[in-house]
C-alpha cells in the first residue's frame, strides 16, 4: 500500500529535478543566443571597419601616386627646358623619392592593418562557430529534458 505512494513521491522529485534542468537549459540557451547575436554584431562592425580602412588607404595611395606622376612630369619638363636649375631638379628628385618611400610605407601599413583585421575576423568567426556548437548542444539537452518530462507526464497519467 505504501509502495505506490513512495513511487509517486520519487517521481515528483524526479519531475522537479527535470523541471529545474529544463529551466537551467532554457536559460543557458537564451544566454548563448544573446552572446551569438553580440558576436555577429561585433563581426559586422569589424568587417565594416576593415572595408572603410581599405577605402581610406586606397584613396591615400591614389593621391600619392598622382603626386608621383606630377613630380615625374615636372622633372621631365625641367630637364627638357634646358638650362634648368640643377638645384630645382635635385629638389624635385628628392621630393619624388620621398613620395615613393611614402607609397612603400603606405603599402606596408595597409598590409599590416589588413592582416590584423583579417585575423580579428577569423577569430570572431571561429568564436561564432564555437558558440553555434554550444547552442546546438544546449538545444539538444533542452529537447532531452523536455522528452523526459513528457515521458514522466505520460507514466504519471498511466499510474
Amino acid at each position: 500500500l505504501l509502495l505506490p505512494l513512495f513511487n509517486m513521491s520519487e517521481e515528483n522529485e524526479n519531475k522537479e529535478v527535470l523541471e529545474a534542468d529544463l529551466e537551467e537549459e532554457t536559460h543557458c540557451l537564451e544566454q548563448a543566443c544573446k552572446q551569438l547575436a553580440e558576436m555577429k554584431t561585433k563581426l559586422k562592425i569589424v568587417q565594416v571597419r576593415k572595408e572603410e580602412k581599405r577605402r581610406i588607404l586606397c584613396e591615400q595611395r591614389q593621391t600619392t601616386e598622382d603626386r608621383i606622376e606630377e613630380l615625374k612630369h615636372q622633372i621631365k619638363h625641367l630637364k627638357e627646358k634646358g638650362g634648368a636649375n640643377e638645384e630645382e631638379i635635385s629638389m624635385k628628385d628628392l621630393e619624388l623619392q620621398q613620395a615613393l618611400d611614402c607609397l612603400q610605407e603606405m603599402d606596408n601599413d595597409r598590409q599590416k592593418e589588413a592582416d590584423r583585421l583579417e585575423a580579428e575576423c577569423l577569430s570572431l568567426k571561429s568564436a561564432l562557430t564555437n558558440k553555434q556548437g554550444e547552442i546546438t548542444l544546449d538545444n539538444q539537452r533542452l529537447k532531452d529534458v523536455t522528452v523526459k518530462l513528457a515521458e514522466m507526464g505520460r507514466s504519471y497519467q498511466d499510474a
